[in-house]
């Protein structure tokens, strides 16, 4: 019963949302005309593999060396936000799971904790 209320849940955004290229940098953003922007573009150097709040969950070296194209204000924020909403998931994961005497929940539980 534990492990189906802990692994069987509605994600809070959808895995799409986190392959979203993360926001371009302030200096595009408040480009006063078009012809800025599409000259700051051009001398950006934008990366042809986007980076995306997946890229920085999946490897925690990533958030060190952004991309200059990236916000990296926004970059980090959606990063912290996504450890702590991963670290707040499991506490309540662990509490489920507390009483649980099957070693393969507590197994899980310890795996996540080292990851986390």
């Amino acid at each position: 019963m534990h492990m189906t209320m802990v692994k069987h849940r509605p994600p809070l955004i959808s895995y799409a949302e986190l392959t979203l290229a993360l926001p371009a940098s302030k200096t595009l953003w408040l480009a006063p005309s078009a012809e800025v922007w599409r000259t700051q573009f051009l001398e950006a150097n934008v990366a042809t593999k986007s980076t995306s709040l997946r890229t920085l969950l999946k490897d925690e070296t990533a958030i060190l060396c952004l991309p200059s194209d990236i916000d990296a204000q926004i970059a980090r924020s959606a990063y912290l936000h996504g450890i702590a909403a991963q670290i707040w998931e499991h506490a309540q994961q662990a509490m489920l799971l507390q009483e649980s005497s099957d070693p393969s929940s507590q197994l899980w539980a310890r795996s996540r904790q080292q990851k986390l």
